[in-house]
């Protein structure tokens, strides 16, 4: 009873330290970089200039104004991490009505830029901002091996405190 009352314990005060939960307010999010314009009839394409995102929760929020029918429009917005080829997400939106919307990027710091391609939008707004609440995440991969650790210590000072109280 004693062996479960102390893990139950243990494994609460565990969950305790790594649970943490920011909720964003909009006092929350800070804006690191705005660009507008305009791709009608021409295509707009442009890269950004680097930007930092220091804390981990940031976000990229897009707005347009389609042209409507005949011309369906097309918003593309890749995110680069700086020095790797690869995108690390993707904004691709189509249609004939205007739209907007938020892409959050989670437990991802460091120097990115944006790769966009626009067609058939009268007036486009691309802006990114970063939650400066907001803190990185406990690892997956050190749960599991720690909360191990933790049994194991646990189970050790129940049986020391058994055969002590037994002598």
């Amino acid at each position: 009873m004693k062996l479960k009352l102390i893990c139950a314990s243990i494994t609460f005060l565990f969950f305790l330290t790594i649970v943490n939960v920011v909720f964003a307010s909009p006092d929350n999010w800070v804006e690191i970089g705005r660009w507008s314009g305009e791709a009608f009839p021409k295509l707009a394409e442009f890269q950004t200039e680097p930007f930092n995102c220091n804390h981990v929760e940031w976000r990229i929020r897009w707005l347009y104004t389609a042209t409507g029918s005949p011309f369906e429009s097309i918003l593309v917005i890749k995110v680069y991490e700086q020095g790797n080829p690869e995108y690390i997400d993707l904004i691709y939106k189509s249609s004939y009505f205007s739209q907007s919307g938020t892409n959050n990027i989670h437990n991802n710091s460091g120097t990115f830029y944006l790769n966009a391609t626009i067609a058939n939008i009268e007036e486009y707004y691309v802006i990114v901002e970063q939650n400066v609440d907001s803190i990185p995440e406990f690892s997956p991969n050190v749960i599991l091996p720690l909360f191990a650790v933790v049994t194991i210590l646990a189970i050790g000072i129940y049986r020391k405190s058994v055969r002590s109280a037994k002598t």
